[in-house]
Order: C-alpha cells, then sequence, then structure tokens
C-alpha cells in the first residue's frame, strides 16, 4: 500500500536531514555552476523588422486588365530562402566589409551559418514578414537587421523586374514568331487560291445542283430515246406493210398495162395478118402468160395475206413513189435522226456528267486543303492578337515594376538600436541556480527511497508483509553520538555559509562588472 504524500514528503525531509552534507554540497554545487554559466553566459541583443506585404495598391483598380501586377504573396512565404540564400548572404559580408580581404570559402561559409543561425524569418500575418537578428553587440544586431531588411526588398524588387522583363521578351519573342508563322499561312493560303480558282466558297453545292441537273436531264433524254425507239420501229413495220402492198398492186397493174399494150399491137397485126402470122401468135403467147401471172400474183396475195409473208424483202421501184409510203419513209427518217441526235445529247450529258463528278472530287480536295489553311490562319491570327495584347500588358506591367510604380513591398515598422539583451539573462540563473540546487537533491534522494529495498516504516510490515509488530525500540544515541551530530550539523551549517558567501561573491562581482 503507498504512503500518503505528506507521508512521503515528511519521510523526505527526514532523509535530507540525514544525508544534509550531501544535501548542502549538491545545493552549492549546483547553485554555484549554475550561477558561473549565467556569469560566462554572454548577453545578446535582439533587433527585428517589419516588412508589409502590399497585396494591392491604388493603381491596382486602376491598371485592371491593362497590367498584371507581380504576385508577392509567394514572395512572403518564400522570405526565409530568399534571405537564407547565398546570394543574399553574400551581398551582406561585402556590405559589412567580410569580403575586403578574400577569406577562403572555409571561413565565409562558416561566417555565413553563423548569421543564419542568429537570423529567424516568421510570418506575423499573411502580409507582414518579420525579419530578427540577435548578436553579442546591440549595435551590430540593430545595423544587420535593418540591410537584411534593405537586401529583402531591393531584391524583391529586382525579382519583380526580372520577371516582368523576362515575362515581355517571352511574350515578345512569341509575337514575332507567330506573326511569322501568321505571316507564313497567309501566304500559303493567297498562293493556293491563286492556283486553285476552282477552289471557291459553296462549289461544292454548285457542283451539286449542276449534277443533279444533268441527270435529270438524262432520265428526260434516255426517255425521249426510248419513246423515239418505239416509234422508228411502228413506223419500220408501217412501212415494210405499206411497200408491200404497193408493190404487189403495182405488179398487177403493169400486168395488165402490158396485156392491154399487147392487144393493142395484136389488133393492128390482124389488120394485116392472119392469125397464124407468128408475130401475132407470139404476142397470144405474151398474152397469155401475163394473164397467167395476173392470175399466180393474185393467188400470191391470198395466200401472203393468209400466212402473213407481205414479202418484205422485195420492194418495186414504182412503190416508192406511193404518198403513204413516202410519208412514212420521211416519218421514219426523222425518226432516225431524233434518236441519233438523242443519243449524242446523252454521250455529251455523261461526258459533262463525269466531268463534274471528277471536279466535285476535285473540288473537295481543295476544300478541305483550303480549310486547313484557312484554320491555320485564322488560328495563328487568333494567336497574335491575343498575344500582342499581353504583350502590351507585359510592357506596362514591366514599366510599373522598372519605376516601382507598383511598388508592393515597404517597411512598416523600421528596426531599432536594442538597449536590454533578449533571452536567457543573469538573473535568470541567479533565480535558476537556487531553486535547481534545492529540488535536484530532493529528486536524487527520492529515487533513493524508492530504489532502496530496506524496510524504513512499520506499516509496511504490517500492511505488506502481514507480520504482527509486536512493539518498536526506538535508537538510543549514545552521549559521543550526539557531540558527533553537533559537531556534523556545525560543519553543514559552515559550509552552508561559506557556499552561500562564494555564490553571493559571485553575483555581486557580476553585478558591479556590468557583465
Amino acid at each position: 500500500m503507498a504512503e500518503p504524500i505528506s507521508k512521503q514528503l515528511q519521510n523526505l525531509c527526514k532523509d535530507a536531514v540525514l544525508h544534509r552534507n550531501f544535501f548542502i554540497i549538491c545545493f552549492l554545487v549546483i547553485s554555484i555552476a549554475i550561477v558561473s554559466v549565467g556569469i560566462v553566459w554572454p548577453r545578446m541583443y535582439s533587433a527585428s523588422t517589419t516588412v508589409f506585404v502590399e497585396e494591392e495598391n491604388i493603381l491596382g483598380p486602376l491598371m485592371q486588365g491593362a497590367a498584371v501586377q507581380t504576385e508577392v504573396i509567394d514572395r512572403a512565404r518564400i522570405a526565409r530562402e530568399m534571405i537564407y540564400g547565398r546570394r543574399m548572404m553574400t551581398r551582406l559580408l561585402k556590405r559589412r566589409g567580410f569580403l575586403v580581404d578574400e577569406p577562403d570559402p572555409v571561413k565565409q561559409d562558416r561566417e555565413i551559418d553563423s548569421i543564419k543561425s542568429r537570423t529567424t524569418i516568421s510570418t506575423v500575418r499573411n502580409n507582414l514578414v518579420q525579419i530578427s537578428y540577435s548578436d553579442s553587440d546591440p549595435k551590430r544586431a540593430y545595423e544587420i537587421t535593418a540591410e537584411l531588411a534593405d537586401l529583402f526588398i531591393n531584391e524583391s524588387l529586382d525579382a519583380k523586374a526580372r520577371e516582368s522583363l523576362s515575362a515581355f521578351e517571352f511574350i515578345d519573342s512569341q509575337v514575332n514568331e507567330y506573326q511569322t508563322k501568321m505571316e507564313e499561312s497567309e501566304g500559303h493560303l493567297k498562293a493556293f487560291r491563286e492556283v486553285n480558282l476552282i477552289a471557291g466558297p459553296g462549289m461544292i453545292a454548285e457542283i451539286g445542283r449542276r449534277t443533279a441537273e444533268l441527270e435529270a436531264q438524262l432520265q428526260q433524254i434516255n426517255q425521249e430515246l426510248r419513246e423515239e425507239r418505239i416509234r422508228q420501229t411502228s413506223l419500220q413495220k408501217q412501212l415494210s406493210g405499206e411497200a408491200a402492198a404497193a408493190t404487189q398492186f403495182t405488179r398487177t397493174e403493169m400486168f395488165r398495162k402490158r396485156i392491154g399494150e399487147l392487144q393493142a399491137e395484136l389488133a393492128t397485126l390482124r389488120l394485116n395478118y392472119h392469125e397464124t402470122y407468128p408475130d401475132i401468135v407470139q404476142i397470144k403467147a405474151q398474152v397469155e402468160e401475163l394473164r397467167l401471172s395476173i392470175t399466180q400474183e393474185n393467188l400470191r396475195r391470198k395466200q401472203g395475206a393468209g400466212t402473213g409473208d407481205d414479202q418484205r424483202g422485195f420492194i418495186d421501184e414504182s412503190a416508192l413513189a406511193n404518198p403513204a409510203y413516202q410519208q412514212l419513209q420521211q416519218q421514219l427518217y426523222a425518226a432516225k435522226t431524233q434518236i441519233s441526235t438523242l443519243e449524242a445529247r446523252i454521250d455529251q450529258k455523261e461526258q459533262i456528267l463525269a466531268a463534274q463528278q471528277v471536279k466535285a472530287k476535285r473540288v473537295q480536295e481543295y476544300e478541305a486543303k483550303l480549310a486547313e489553311l484557312t484554320r491555320d490562319t485564322v488560328v495563328n491570327r487568333d494567336i497574335y492578337s491575343d498575344l500582342v495584347r499581353r504583350r502590351e500588358q507585359a510592357r506596362v506591367s514591366m514599366n510599373l515594376d522598372r519605376e516601382q510604380k507598383g511598388l508592393t513591398l515597404r517597411i512598416d515598422e523600421p528596426a531599432f538600436l536594442p538597449h536590454k539583451p533578449s533571452g536567457l539573462r543573469f538573473l535568470h540563473f541567479t533565480i535558476a541556480g537556487p531553486l535547481l540546487g534545492i529540488v535536484i537533491p530532493l529528486l536524487l534522494l527520492f529515487l533513493y527511497r524508492q530504489l532502496d529495498p530496506r524496510i524504513r516504516a512499520v506499516s509496511v510490515l504490517s500492511n505488506e508483509g502481514n507480520f504482527p509488530v509486536l512493539g518498536i525500540i526506538p535508537h538510543m544515541a549514545s552521549r559521543r553520538e550526539r557531540r558527533f551530530a553537533i559537531a556534523g550539523v556545525g560543519g553543514s551549517l559552515f559550509i552552508l555559509l561559506a557556499g552561500l558567501v562564494t555564490l553571493g561573491v559571485l553575483v555581486y562581482t557580476r553585478l558591479q562588472g556590468g557583465l
């Protein structure tokens, strides 16, 4: 069972009295050691300055859209990197005259590391950057703090100017590049239009309309051609039938006319000769043959009408003089002429249609190329116009940063010469020494009691060991032991007094020496 706190404190005080020499020696050693450290502890003077990072000034609304102000919020965040950078530290050493003797790089790096270790950079708010520097010399602390702030502002402004100049030069180079691209694309487009005059706006639609008209005309002509061919076939049939009828009729009439002539000649010969006259006999025979021919012709006509044989293969010349035949022949000639004309027109239209199709294919290729060239020209022109506008904005921004009209960094709270040291002072060591001189020995005695296995209280036997306690025999000191105890107390008091005097002398010497 753990002892109460009051009991533990009471026992701890008893142990302190019992081990008073250890306690006093530890107290004096710790106190004198801490005060001695305070004596040699250097006084550090800290100077600080605050840089105001202006997010927007009066020129912001006035130059909105015409200039792009350089962002400085990120610069406040990276102030530590800028100040701790080799460039700024080297400039600081040059200002301080450290590089006049051209020290070796190791010494220079050591000095830079020393400045960095004593420099503190913090962001008070989003727009306030605090720069602090600590040094044993207050004047040097003030000067280095002011120089760091000045270098930080100048470096930030120079960085802004360099950034604006770099942006302007980059945009200007892009403007020149896209101006060349725009001129080249416009030249290609102009040359393409001059060479390919066929490629014009709406040409595909015009060719499509023309092709549709040609196809409609071809359909109309083919329809007329089919009608004329049907008409030609009909006329040929009519002409063949009329010729056969006219031929048969003409041959019969010819036979009859010949019979009439022979009979007239026969009558003349009978006036002078007998029937047995050879000429009369011959004429009679011819008349009989002609009559037989008429009979055969009539019979053939009847047979031809019954069998459909109209003797198309033979056309008598006398049938050509038939008016009906001549009219049909003229109509047939006209139909053939019309057919030839229509066929010629079809060939012409098909050639024109094929040419239109080839032209349409070429125009599609030309228009695709023209669209590509036009697109390149428009894109380059748009980019060029946008870059020209941005270049003018960058020019205004560059002029603002160059003339510091858009100042965005300024000293809000300047550095001051510190008159009081900062950090741990001698007073802190003087107070901490005796306090730690008391606390540390007590802690050591407490740990000793916790680790000591010996039984120091009766309650431990009765409560934890379950041993019956019959009685307690106190220690009876002898006269000699009492004399030694009194002498020990006197010695302890002497040691304590000597230590306190030594401690007081150290404190007095420190205060009188102004250290």
